[in-house]
């Protein structure tokens, strides 16, 4: 029998026999046509999450290139890029480190977490995607630095710089105050290494550059200083270091780029005599150069930032963290067992993150047993994870080691080699 059907009208013997049509033979051309074609691969990748994405390096030479490639790497992981998540040293020793995620995806956790290389470690900084850790095998050999990136499990070891000549002649040894990592991958995939040097009173700067894998000594004249060069904090293409006199303090940056060294402003809250250097936090989060003073029996806090042409801090945000404390109670130190007095309050700020929306923004604290995600412009909190309180003893009003802190994780392809 035939019949007329019209031309619009699709049956169900055509859908059959249009499926009959595409073999599996067919399907696997056009697999390989996408996966030959960059532009559509690439498009297809950068919607990936950035753990699938490293995976993808061992699908073929191809693939390994495109994704190691620095325009493709800036494009799946732009900068500024909020961080994901801190690695907290569980002891005061740093003899070992755990992963806290900001987020609830716990796929992102087991990606992370065993992450860092074997062995006993020390995270010394964390600096967009990259970490400068030490190695020290024992007490009577100097450490081993190098770079490295908890996404690729890459690493790159830094030479120690060397020794000057008159050191050997006269018996005279230099001191390593500081080793600090610079890295922006806008500008470039390089990193370079920024180490305070000193000897007796006198200080001085060297350089080391991963493309060119030597030091250099900076072009500065020797200066004196009590900044904390082991704490620096890269931002503005200059590493910045607080200082330890808390008398005068008149914080230090170097610009990496033009190679001079200049004082930041004056803190907005001026130190005094009684109160430790360890209690504030000082940190970058997307391209922000964040301060926020932590001294006293306070749950108000203030957090500050510095602008880019380094004329003035002003306030950026007020934090009241008192419906924490009524929420965890063990932060409140009663002085002398009487609870009419307070003793303070026991907290660290580990991080002040900033998100890609103003109302992303938040802090991370850890308090006694947990560490908590505090909303700045929602108001609100909620517990990121238990800690392990090995080695932290609380005293007075602040943890045994507040100095130690977090160490932001941020997803990176950038090589660190």
């Amino acid at each position: 029998m035939f019949y007329l059907k019209p031309d619009n009208v699709i049956t169900k013997q055509d859908d059959m026999e249009t499926q009959l049509a595409f073999s599996p033979h067919d399907e696997i051309k056009s697999a390989e046509m996408v996966a030959s074609t960059v532009d559509l691969l690439s498009e297809i990748l950068l919607r990936l999450p950035t753990k699938s994405v490293v995976r993808f390096k061992l699908v073929s030479k191809r693939w390994f290139h495109l994704i190691s490639d620095p325009r493709f790497c800036q494009l799946l992981n732009p900068n500024p890029n909020p961080a994901v998540g801190l690695f907290l040293p569980l002891s005061a020793s740093n003899s070992g480190y755990e992963f806290v995620p900001f987020s609830s995806d716990k796929s992102s956790f087991e990606f992370v977490k065993n992450h860092l290389p074997s062995g006993v470690i020390r995270i010394l900084q964390s600096c967009n995607g990259l970490m400068l850790c030490c190695r020290k095998i024992s007490s009577d050999d100097d450490p081993e630095y190098f770079v490295y990136n908890p996404t690729t499990k890459k690493h790159s070891c830094i030479p120690i710089p060397p020794k000057p000549d008159y050191e050997t002649d006269r018996g005279i040894s230099k001191r390593i105050r500081g080793i600090n990592l610079a890295f922006n991958p806008v500008e470039s995939f390089r990193y370079k290494i920024v180490s305070a040097c000193s000897f007796d009173s006198h200080f001085w700067i060297e350089v080391y550059s991963s493309h060119t894998r030597c030091w250099r000594v900076q072009s500065l004249q020797p200066f004196s200083s009590s900044a904390d060069f082991e704490r620096g904090v890269y931002w503005n293409d200059a590493v910045h270091w607080m200082d330890t006199d808390v008398d005068n303090a008149r914080p230090l940056y170097f610009n990496v780029g033009t190679q001079t060294l200049s004082n930041m402003p004056k803190l907005p809250l001026a130190y005094s005599r009684h109160c430790k250097r360890d209690h504030y936090y000082f940190g970058e989060s997307c391209d922000h150069l964040h301060f926020i003073d932590m001294r006293g029996p306070q749950v108000k806090l203030v957090v500050h930032e510095l602008k880019r042409d380094y004329s003035e801090w002003f306030v950026k945000y007020r934090v009241d963290l008192s419906a924490v404390v009524v929420a965890n109670p063990v932060m409140a130190s009663i002085r002398g067992g009487d609870p009419m007095f307070w003793g303070g309050f026991v907290y660290e700020v580990l991080a002040a993150v900033r998100g890609e929306e103003e109302g992303d923004s938040f802090l991370v604290l850890r308090i006694p047993g947990k560490v908590v995600r505090y909303d700045i412009v929602l108001k609100s909190f909620r517990d990121l994870a238990e800690t392990l309180e090995r080695g932290i003893i609380v005293r007075s009003n602040s943890f045994k080691y507040p100095k130690v802190g977090g160490f932001q994780y941020i997803h990176s392809l950038c090589s660190s080699a």
